[in-house]
């Protein structure tokens, strides 16, 4: 098994480990620094963010948690307030359908 069988990927919400847990999301690995690319989009205490940083593998852990309907919701109004469009696409998609009777 290679190393990179073992790391996450992108798109994958992690949590910094330590006494500052922010939340955020993958945008990007590095294999050669050894690290991810992550948009921190909560702080410890809840507040939002927007911040990008570089990351070592081994300070992040994978949240693990599924999402309601309303967190998709919420996370497609950050995703406007960054105007992301492809984010907020993505998450649109996510939304569960409606059945046509």
């Amino acid at each position: 098994m290679k190393a990179e069988d073992n790391l996450l990927h992108v798109g994958d919400w992690i949590i910094l480990k330590g006494n500052f847990q922010f939340v955020g999301y993958i945008e990007g690995i590095s294999l050669l620094r050894g690290q991810y690319y992550v948009r921190f989009t909560r702080t410890p205490i809840d507040t939002e963010i927007n911040s990008k940083m570089w990351v070592n593998f081994d300070c992040v852990d994978l949240c693990e948690s599924s999402l309601e309907e309303e967190d998709l919701y919420s996370m497609m109004d950050f995703a406007m307030d960054t105007e992301d469009r492809q984010w907020f696409d993505e998450l649109q998609e996510r939304l569960p359908q409606e059945l046509s009777f």
